[in-house]
């Protein structure tokens, strides 16, 4: 609000909340004018704790042909801050994930809401909304948020289907790796958290994705292997610890043997982007074998296994086990 506009002008835009909220009770909805889910709410109680949403804490930024940093949670926030970097990516918001459920159950037609509430254009997409689309979408709806043209609202519907590739034909996860080699970064990073969703509730069946993505000839496809395996909640059981560093070893294998112009391109580029972060989210569920992995990659003297081992080491999750002498 500006200083011209006076108290004259909040009282007009609390009234304007208050009718615009009414209105949507009633199942109308003005996209033009979106309404904070917060002050929808005053009967209904919250559906879905915090924990029901866990992949919401950590998520990774991957745009090709840009320098993506690690944000999220609130060790990657201080390393972006004191290296300068934008924060570009989604912004978790997790105290609205149970309001933005509230409001999807009572609308019919989710876009326009979707839209409306994006945060996009911007440089900080809506995950809340994100979420609460993912556990609130059924397969038809789902399907339907990914067949738009809008980013977002694709991103939506390719978390919510990693509810469903477990129960599936193979169409679904079909769908999720072509959008895994899509030009939007966005899109890319929402097929990820599908794999992560989809590991809350099966995590054989997604780690068996990913491990047979890790060998795909796209090294996009490769990245979204990486990326969703390399996620702390996900490695607590040792044996899927174990299974995230075979992974990680086996792309930074086949990595070294593509030629320097092949290294180059944005694909690649990209992966080795993931490569530069997985490591150490891995070894830290996993620190004796994890180590042992590592360090025979901090001996290569590969340039780009360099540039990973580097960045890698960087991590505040990382340090505790490793050599202080170096």
């Amino acid at each position: 609000m500006s200083p011209e506009s006076g108290n004259g002008s909040a009282r007009s835009n609390s009234n304007s909340t208050a009718s615009s909220a009414a209105t949507l009770s009633g199942t109308a909805f003005d996209a033009k004018q979106p309404i904070p889910a917060t002050q929808l709410l005053n009967t209904r109680q919250s559906r879905t704790t915090l924990s029901e949403v866990p992949w919401l804490k950590v998520f990774h930024t991957d745009p090709v042909g840009q320098t993506p940093r690690i944000v999220g949670h609130h060790r990657d926030e201080k390393e972006r801050r004191r290296v300068g970097a934008p924060h570009i990516g989604f912004a978790a918001r997790m105290t609205h994930v149970d309001e933005y459920r509230t409001v999807l159950a009572g609308l019919d037609d989710w876009i326009p809401y979707l839209a409306a509430n994006s945060g996009l254009p911007g440089p900080r997409a809506n995950l809340s909304l994100v979420a609460a689309c993912a556990e609130e979408a059924d397969l038809s709806r789902a399907l339907d948020l990914v067949a738009t043209d809008d980013e977002f609202i694709a991103v939506c519907g390719l978390v919510a289907l990693g509810r469903y590739i477990h129960a599936d034909n193979g169409e679904h996860l079909e769908t999720l790796h072509r959008y895994a080699a899509d030009p939007r970064w966005r899109s890319r990073e929402g097929v990820a958290m599908a794999l992560q969703r989809a590991a809350d509730d099966d995590p054989e069946t997604a780690f068996t994705v990913a491990e047979a993505w890790a060998g795909d000839d796209d090294p996009l496809v490769r990245r979204a292997a990486v990326a969703a395996v390399c996620e702390p909640r996900l490695l607590k059981d040792h044996a899927f610890a174990g299974r995230a560093l075979q992974l990680l070893d086996r792309v930074t294998t086949d990595f070294t043997t593509m030629s320097r112009e092949k290294r180059r391109t944005p694909g690649m580029r990209t992966l080795r982007q993931a490569l530069g972060y997985g490591w150490s989210v891995a070894i830290a569920a996993a620190p004796e074998g994890g180590m042992a992995l590592f360090r025979r990659w901090e001996a290569d003297d590969d340039p780009d296994v360099r540039w990973i081992v580097k960045e890698n080491r960087k991590k505040t999750r990382l340090r505790p086990f490793l050599d202080d002498s170096r």
